[in-house]
């Protein structure tokens, strides 16, 4: 279902709040786990494009029911998420310090794919507050992950694009060129 919201809102048929909403009423009836959080933090993602008070809520159930499962891995996830939604209601600077920490934790424990995530919305939210070094930095060190963990050619692509951007507004025209032609 959220697959489908997905690829639904990104083709702009709709914005899959019909198919999120379905996501969420049966995941209320999953008992806790793991794969429950990683859902729920998922549903509460795409869900703030539809409702910013309600996906804040979700991703705030999923930081919570991942601290009670003790699994690190799940909670940077949820907290990565919980940070993303929170920067769609409020000044990104109120969500960076919660995306750092995660992405320090997954650096710590070598998760690669939560890091990779963390620093394309790192890279997003430091552009957005005129960071543009630090949005550059954070791009730059996610895309040699994307492809280690096999996502070069999707998230990787919007980490190459986030670089390309924060070097652009550096002014470091030759090495913009450089990652737009990756």
């Amino acid at each position: 279902l959220i697959r489908r919201a997905k690829l639904l809102r990104n083709s702009g048929k709709n914005d899959g709040r019909s198919e999120t909403f379905e996501a969420h009423r049966l995941l209320s009836l999953a008992p806790p786990s793991a794969g429950r959080v990683r859902l729920l933090a998922d549903v509460a993602y795409v869900m703030a494009g539809i409702d910013a008070v309600r996906a804040n809520g979700l991703a705030q159930e999923a930081m919570a029911e991942a601290t009670a499962l003790g699994d690190l891995s799940i909670l940077v996830n949820a907290e990565i998420t919980f940070a993303r939604v929170c920067a769609r209601q409020m000044p990104p600077t109120d969500g960076m310090p919660t995306m750092r920490a995660a992405a320090d934790r997954a650096r710590e424990t070598g998760d690669l794919t939560a890091l990779t995530r963390a620093l394309v919305n790192i890279s997003d939210a430091e552009y957005e507050l005129g960071h543009y070094t630090e949005s550059a930095e954070a791009a730059g060190e996610g895309v040699p992950h994307a492809d280690r963990v096999g996502v070069g050619r999707t998230t990787g692509v919007f980490l190459l694009a986030n670089h390309a951007e924060a070097l652009m507004a550096l002014g470091r025209w030759d090495e913009a060129d450089a990652r737009l032609a990756e």
